[in-house]
Formats: structure tokens, sequence, C-alpha cells
């Protein structure tokens, strides 16, 4: 059950829920914040992925 998650594990299924669809315009809103560094990472990383697929993602963070 996602309520039993922990906060960093819901931010993960929220972005996995985001990403399901193929969708072709993507909204994220700070998808690593309360993350760790190594999660933090493993995000940009499926982010870059995800763009280099010719999806358009527009997302707030302030981690660059």
């Amino acid at each position: 059950m996602a309520k039993n998650l922990s906060g960093g594990n819901k931010r993960k299924l929220c972005l996995a829920n985001s990403l399901i669809g193929g969708s072709r315009l993507i909204f994220l809103d700070e998808p690593s914040s309360g993350l760790d560094p190594n999660s933090r990472q493993s995000i940009w990383d499926i982010l870059k992925t995800i763009e280099s697929e010719n999806r358009c993602i527009i997302l707030t963070t302030h981690h660059l």
C-alpha cells in the first residue's frame, strides 16, 4: 500500500506514475526533493533517458 511507504519511496512512486502511459509532455514539480543523493542521481538519469525519447519534460527544482 502506498500509504505505508516512506516519503522518498512515495516520491519515486509518483514519478513512476507520471512516466507511464507515454505522454509526450510531462510536468514535474521538485521530482527529487526528499531523496538521498544516490536516489536523486538515479532520478536525473531516468529523466535524461526520457528526454532522449523525444518527450518534453518541464520541471522545477532546487538541485541543478
